[in-house]
Order: structure tokens, then sequence, then C-alpha cells
């Protein structure tokens, strides 16, 4: 099996969004629009990858691109309050998802022959195995999902009590004043 990749353009943007619209971890930071307002205000090259194995789009990469004295690629890029972005693999591609990795590897490194590249997964998207066996250096990040409905007193008591007591430790240090202007 082979991965394919094409650079997206204007045309393919509906295509992109509906992309985005049916990974269960796309984002609003995965849509056409927002990445390129993102490559306006980054100062960087958009590259958005298109991934397909047998004609069948499997994912999309947007991948953001700068030459100054190195050339790097980045997924989310640096400076424009994304939180994560990298790749959104289908279900269809889970198959050929080290294929995938491969393919953006290869554009990364001998197409742009960029020297480095940075990516941020989505949440909820852990399988970083195929980033490992390529020799990625992984560094985890977690992010913590509180259901804010159940009320302020629910979620005290659904803490730890090492939290709890590290949250009233640090709030015997604040010294808080509220004054005019």
């Amino acid at each position: 099996m082979s991965v394919e990749i094409r650079v997206a353009s204007d045309k393919d943007a509906a295509l992109w969004d509906r992309l985005v619209g049916s990974s269960p971890h796309g984002t609003i930071f995965h849509t056409w629009k927002w990445l390129k307002i993102a490559e306006k205000h980054s100062f960087t090259k958009l590259y958005p990858l298109i991934l397909f194995n047998e004609g069948t789009p499997v994912g999309i990469m947007p991948l953001f691109y700068k030459r100054k004295i190195f050339r790097l690629a980045f997924s989310p890029p640096p400076n424009v309050a994304i939180p994560f972005l990298g790749a959104l693999i289908n279900p269809e591609g889970r198959d050929v998802y080290h294929d995938i990795v491969n393919a953006i590897n290869n554009f990364v490194f001998n197409e742009l022959k960029a020297g480095y590249l940075t990516a941020v997964l989505p949440p909820h998207q852990n399988d970083v195995r195929p980033y490992i066996k390529t020799g990625y250096q992984i560094d985890p990040v977690f992010n913590y999902v509180f259901d804010l409905t159940l009320g302020k007193e629910a979620l005290w008591r659904n803490l730890k009590k090492k939290t709890r007591r590290n949250i009233d430790k640090a709030k015997s240090r604040l010294n808080v004043v509220e004054g005019g202007i």
C-alpha cells in the first residue's frame, strides 16, 4: 500500500472541511479558513496536505513552513495561539497510519528539505506508535476535561484529596486586593 500526498489548493477547501468534519479529532483549528488566517498571521507558508490511499482521502496534515536560517515545519505554527493541530487520520486510514506518517516525513524532509518538524496532535489522538517507529521524540502533554455542569461543590468533592490540599495551600498564599482606577 502506498499513501500519496497532494497539496490542496483553494479549490479543495470544501473537500478539506468535509474531511475535518468527518474526523473524530477534527477541530476548528483544522478548518480551511482558520488555517488561511493562521498562515497570514504566522508569516509562514501553509502546505495543506491531503493524504490518499488507493485514490480515497484518508487524512490531512496542515503543515506550516518557514525558511530563515533553517528550514522549519510546524503544525501548528508558532506565535498564533493555536494549542494543537497535527494530522487528522480518518478511520479508513487507520490501516495505513504508519504509511501516512512515512509519507508526511518524505514530504517534509525530502520535498521541503526541512531540518525540523514539530507537531502537536489534537486531543484524543493518542496513538503515537507510528511517530515513535519513525524516530520522533515524543513529549506527552495532557489536557483534562471536567464536566462543569456538576456544579462547584461536586467538582471540588471529585478532586483528589492531595489536589484539594494543594489548591488550598496555593489560595492561602494569595492576597487579592480590590481597588478602583
